[in-house]
This record gives structure tokens, sequence and C-alpha cells, in this order.
């Protein structure tokens, strides 16, 4: 049965969608068209909604319940740590990286003095921060807009003094979702090589990347097509990465042990895509 009191929208198309999609459930309205009751002069359609009561409700509450997870779905709270490490009795430490703000939109630097003499740590020379010797403590900085360099670097307080120190660099806070092109991912167990082909265009990104987790004992090597090697430690993760080329190439994805006539496990996907940041 349908509503006396109809709903008319009047809009310039020539045909409309029966659902509505959302990321989980479609809800579907329908709708009846009524051809002699069509204003052909505005090109309008005359549109009553069937079981509207019940339908719209439904709609709406749908709606409140899946919005949170869908904007969940594009962004999510990360903490991703860039590179760590011990170092002891040195003249200074200092580390140059290229961070990408999709990685995290904050960029931390903490420390811990293991040294006997005070030392300061600094990003990009600002946010300077004194630490004692046994203290510990960190200095931040939000992310560009998209990639930029940093310097990192702990420096004696007194002069003619070493540096030792503990110290993380990493990113966290909102991570923007990257839409990925995945062309291969799975993992292997106890393998003494590791080899994949894939003919490949920059139409599907600008970038062609392999990815590992090094899930074994033994350090492993990759490339692409011979070049960009990489050494990951076991235990690690790391990516490697090619600008993919005009027209159709043929891309080498090698994984071998560092030692010969060993063997090794890890986890891997090979994905393309217009950035070539990891995975």
């Amino acid at each position: 049965m349908y509503l006396r009191n109809r709903i008319s929208l009047s809009l310039d198309l020539e045909s409309h969608p029966r659902s509505i999609s959302l990321p989980v459930v479609d809800v579907y309205l329908y709708f009846c068209y009524h051809q002699r009751e069509m204003n052909q002069k505005k090109g309008g359609i005359a549109m009553y909604i069937q079981k509207a009561s019940k339908q719209v409700i439904f709609f709406f509450l749908c709606m409140l319940l899946l919005l949170p997870s869908y904007v969940q779905a594009q962004t999510e709270n990360r903490s991703y740590v860039v590179a760590q490490a011990t170092e002891g009795n040195i003249v200074k430490m200092k580390k140059r990286l290229v961070l990408q703000k999709e990685n995290g939109d904050e960029i931390y630097f903490w420390a811990k003095n293991i040294g006997k003499d005070g030392i300061a740590i600094t990003i990009n020379g600002k946010d300077k921060q004194v630490l004692a010797p046994g203290e510990e403590g960190e200095i931040s900085l939000q992310a560009g807009k998209t990639s930029g360099r940093y310097l990192f670097q702990a420096a004696p307080v007194s002069k003619q003094k070493k540096v030792s120190l503990s110290y993380v660099i990493g990113q966290r806070g909102v991570v923007t979702a990257i839409k990925a092109n995945t062309l291969e991912e799975n993992s292997i167990q106890n393998k003494d090589r590791f080899i994949s082909t894939h003919s490949l265009t920059d139409k599907n990104g600008k970038y062609v990347n392999f990815w590992i987790r090094n899930t074994g004992k033994t350090p492993i090597i990759l490339t692409i097509n011979g070049m960009s090697k990489r050494t990951i430690a076991p235990g690690s993760q790391g990516h490697i990465a090619v600008k993919a080329g005009h027209g159709k190439k043929k891309y080498l994805f090698q994984a071998v042990p560092r030692d010969k006539n060993g063997t090794f496990s890890m986890k891997y996907r090979i994905a393309q895509k217009d950035t070539d940041t990891r995975r």
C-alpha cells in the first residue's frame, strides 16, 4: 500500500539507482514510478516510497552504526619505528632520513643517555632537549605535507666529550590508507631462493614495491631486476622499490639468503602504487 502523502522530487536524470550501497549492508529503498503523473515539462519523476515508515528508520540507523567503522577504514592510528640502535663512545650521533607523512603525522626521536656525560638531542636542529646521564627523553614535530628530509642528532653538551645512547626514531598518529595494487602476497618456509616475475606498466602505479618480513634466522637479500639491493635482518621487515617504466615491462623479484647454501623464511608482498613507501 502506497502512502497518500507522496514525496515528489524533480531530478534532471534519466534513471535513478534502486539502492544505496554501504560498506557492509545494502539498504534498498523501493520506488514506484507513476508514468501518468510525470511532469514532462520539468523532466521530473514522482516517487512514492513503499513502507517508508520502517525502511527509512532502518536506513538512518544503519548510517549511524556504519559511519564510524567506515571512517576508521580510511585512517588509523599507529606507531611505525623507522630506526633504532644503541651506540657508545662516539663523537656525535647523526642520522638523515626521508620520511613520508602517510606513515604518521607526528615524527618522534626518543633517546636514553647511557653514558657519563650530558647529551643534547635535536630534529633538524630544533626542539633541543638535554639529557643527563641515565635520563631518557623524547622530542617530536609534525610531519610535512608530503615527504621531507629530517636530520636527527645527539651531541655532547660539553666539548671533547663522547656520546653513548640508545635511541628510537619513528612516526605515529593518523595514517592515511594508500590504495595499492597487490600483485602477490604469501609466506614461504625454509627456501634457498625466491623468484617471481610480473609484467607491469606504470598505469597501475608509479612504483613497484617488494616488501618482506624476515621470519627466519638468516639475513635475506632482496632485489628487483638485480637492483635496489637490500639486506633484511632476522625478525625485521623492510622493502625496496623501483620506478615503473612506460609501456609493459618484466620485473624480476628475488630473495636469497645472505649465507651461501643457507635457507630462509619470510612473509612477502609485491605491490604497485603511486608511492615508494613500504607495502
